[in-house]
């Protein structure tokens, strides 16, 4: 029965509002928490330092559940580091709980052999800042044709073999079983 599961509110249901008007809103609606996201138009906290955005989430009795999002994740390379390291780094400071990692979605990457290459190097790599920062790895896979992830069994099978349970959880969106498949650009 969906009544009896906690709720969380994805900021981009409400992209234009501030985060403390999530939190407020989150808490209205009886949600447990949200997540943050760095893709919205307005910057990243709307200017304010991560110590306030705990205190105000604090405040509200709000979790940040999760920050979003490195994008690309399983196209690793320095700068992609880089990136994970920089929003860990943030997530840890606003006390998320975990960040979000969004697969390739462009229509490169696709090959079997390579995709599962890719991943497992992204995770093995991911795997460290995750736990010097004490956050959980959100992995989405997106279903889409054009995806370098699709399949959730292709990214469990990845993370048990690195033995990763517990710094990699699956999110299944629903919201990517009512939108058709996306074109290539």
């Amino acid at each position: 029965m969906l009544a009896n599961l906690p709720t969380a509110l994805n900021h981009m249901t409400v992209p234009h509002m501030r985060y403390d008007a999530l939190f407020e809103l989150a808490a209205g609606l009886g949600c447990v928490g949200v997540e943050l996201r760095n893709d919205l138009p307005a910057a990243l906290f709307h200017g304010d330092d991560p110590a306030t955005v705990r205190s105000k989430a604090e405040a509200a009795g709000i979790r940040i559940l999760s920050l979003a999002e490195v994008k690309a994740f399983n196209q690793w390379s320095a700068a992609k580091r880089d990136e994970a390291v920089a929003l860990a780094t943030l997530a840890s400071a606003c006390g998320s709980e975990a960040i979000s990692l969004i697969p390739r979605n462009d229509g490169h990457g696709l090959a079997d052999g390579e995709r599962q290459a890719s991943l497992r190097e992204a995770l093995s790599e991911l795997k460290p800042v995750l736990e010097a920062f004490g956050l959980i790895g959100l992995v989405e896979p997106l279903g889409f044709e054009p995806c370098s992830l699709r399949h959730k069994a292709e990214l469990m099978e990845t993370i048990e073999a690195l033995g990763a349970n517990n710094r990699f959880k699956l999110v299944h969106d629903t919201f990517h079983h009512f939108v058709p498949a996306m074109p290539l650009p």
